[in-house]
């Protein structure tokens, strides 16, 4: 029999495998058991079935308290009213007490969105290969940052110019146009298989010091199976007998005949790594605080602002709800207006 925080933690879990089977993000899923996670703590020994919306209040005060703004404590609602909708489909809840509660309501702000101009100042900052074609795609593509990193070579079709990704909607088709093709083509030479962008690594030089009466190299060295590096260290000459540039020729040399380079990895760069190279090319370009969300924003404007329909943007972009999509007219009523106001000659 299990005990009343055992027997929460256990329904969390087959909680954690519907999502797993509905396909729900990985980010979403960290999101949820981290949320059920407090909310099982603030349970104690109640059985989070016998639990009222009055529980539901209580942690969500809790949380309050420690400084969560209104947008996080709903995100905490909406998480625990998706858990108990899923024990009712099980039939272990009968009413969902999350559901007898309303919060405050939350105005969305409206996003930054880059100039034309901008993201072309953008694109041009790029400084390798692979920052050039992850710039493209996120702006010609609207595709979120996770759906990007997640591209693979073989589900790019260079004729049509689509791709196709899997995001928080399922599969679908988007498109890019002949400039990020060409970024594309340059960036994955023979390649026809595996994912899209390859994690960067950078060359190893290893470290040089004078230790006693000797030259000291020391580098990593991957030559093993597994592919765990090991920390070599070798006597490189004497100090009294070579200059430090003579130790460095012959320690680049020493490097050369191991396994420096790390072996690339069968998975993605992480989405920290991508976002990272979005901002140091944005700096670069004077632009400031650009995130890949931004060029998301900017790629759905641009397209109102060019005639395109909401319910085109919302296939692109893969909203689940045209709500999500209508924030970008308010935006483009407000460029609107900036316009009119700049370019009317009574409009000031």
């Amino acid at each position: 029999m299990y005990s009343p925080p055992n027997f929460n933690l256990e329904l969390t879990r087959r909680f954690m495998r519907w999502m797993e089977i509905q396909h729900y993000a990985r980010g979403t899923k960290h999101q949820y058991q981290t949320i059920l996670s407090a909310f099982r703590e603030s349970l104690g020994e109640k059985l989070a079935t016998h639990a009222t919306h009055d529980d539901v209040l209580e942690f969500l005060t809790s949380e309050a308290t420690r400084g969560r703004s209104l947008q996080s404590l709903h995100n905490r609602l909406d998480s625990l009213r998706v858990f108990y909708d899923f024990l009712k489909l099980g039939g272990m809840e009968h009413l969902s007490p999350a559901r007898l509660i309303r919060l405050r309501h939350v105005q969305r702000k409206i996003p930054r969105i880059l100039s034309e101009d901008d993201v072309r100042r953008l694109i041009a900052h790029s400084q390798t290969r692979r920052d050039r074609v992850l710039l493209e795609l996120l702006y010609c593509t609207g595709c979120r940052l996770g759906e990007v990193a997640a591209i693979k070579v073989e589900n790019i079709d260079f004729n049509a110019r689509t791709i196709c990704v899997v995001g928080k909607t399922g599969t679908r088709i988007v498109l890019f146009g002949e400039e990020a093709k060409k970024a594309i083509l340059a960036y994955v030479g023979n390649r026809r298989e595996g994912f899209l962008f390859k994690t960067d690594y950078p060359t190893q030089r290893g470290s040089l010091y004078p230790s006693g009466k000797s030259w000291i190299g020391k580098w990593m060295d991957y030559g093993r199976e597994n592919g765990k590096p090991r920390v070599i260290q070798r006597i490189v000459g004497r100090t009294d007998l070579m200059t430090y540039s003579e130790a460095k020729n012959r320690f680049s040399e020493m490097i050369c005949q191991g396994h420096p380079t790390r072996r690339e990895r069968e998975s993605p760069p992480r989405t920290q790594t991508l976002q990272a190279s979005v901002s140091k090319a944005a700096l670069r370009a004077g632009l400031g605080n650009v995130t890949p969300r931004t060029l998301r924003h900017t790629f759905a404007t641009h397209l109102l602002n060019h005639g395109a329909s909401t319910r085109v943007i919302q296939e692109l972009m893969g909203h689940a709800w045209l709500q999500s999509t209508e924030i970008y007219t308010h935006v483009s009523k407000q460029n609107i207006a900036d316009t009119f106001r700049s370019c009317h000659p009574r409009g000031a």
